[in-house]
């Protein structure tokens, strides 16, 4: 995921994608290279709240990714290390084992 406020600092609208949030004026984004954007990944599957006054550890079913080996342990698990070890595993079999 892309956060484009520094490219589109008055926002958009949610339908007319050209236009700012009042649907009526046109957006001219800037240029990436003066103002560069961060991109976030998203979705590796089932997201969970974590109160941040308690530790990070799950137990339990994990995302989408049955390859990792916390998710056959009986303990409790850092699921922020299962989402880099997703992310891992999902460049090695798409990108670098295809090519």
């Amino acid at each position: 995921m892309m956060d484009a406020r520094k490219i589109v600092p008055t926002g958009w609208h949610f339908v007319a994608h050209f236009c700012e949030p009042d649907g009526l004026t046109k957006i001219g984004p800037l240029e990436r290279r003066f103002n560069p954007v961060r991109y976030y990944y998203v979705g590796f599957g089932n997201a969970l709240h974590i109160n941040p006054k308690e530790p990070s550890l799950h137990l339990g079913s994990g995302g989408l990714d049955d390859d990792a080996p916390e998710l056959f342990q009986a303990k409790p698990y850092d699921p922020f290390k299962y989402d880099v070890y997703t992310l891992g595993n999902v460049l090695k079999k798409h990108l670098y084992q295809v090519g």
